[in-house]
């Protein structure tokens, strides 16, 4: 019956230890989570960043092929006058 005093504190250490190890285990992977979040975080804010970059460069690149459609009618509009004009002249010559 020594024995059995003795035993008993042993198993008692070792049941709060086994029960302290899976609330450590548990802190440890909220704070991994946790900083996970934050570094998704950043990363979607940069990526936010990036893509209003990105789509304000779009932006740009669409005003300029406008552009460039507006210039090419224009001249598509000046080549019809002059087809126009020269149908008229050879009618007028003939």
């Amino acid at each position: 019956m020594g024995n059995s005093p003795q035993a008993q504190p042993t198993q008692v250490s070792q049941i709060n230890q086994a029960q302290q190890k899976p609330y450590i285990k548990k802190y440890e992977i909220q704070v991994i989570q946790e900083s996970k979040g934050v570094q998704v975080e950043v990363e979607n804010q940069e990526q936010s960043i990036e893509n209003s970059e990105q789509k304000k460069e779009n932006q740009e690149l669409i005003a300029e092929v406008n552009k460039g459609y507006d210039d090419l009618f224009k001249e598509m509009n000046k080549l019809i006058e002059l087809l126009d004009d020269f149908q008229k002249d050879l009618a007028n010559d003939n």
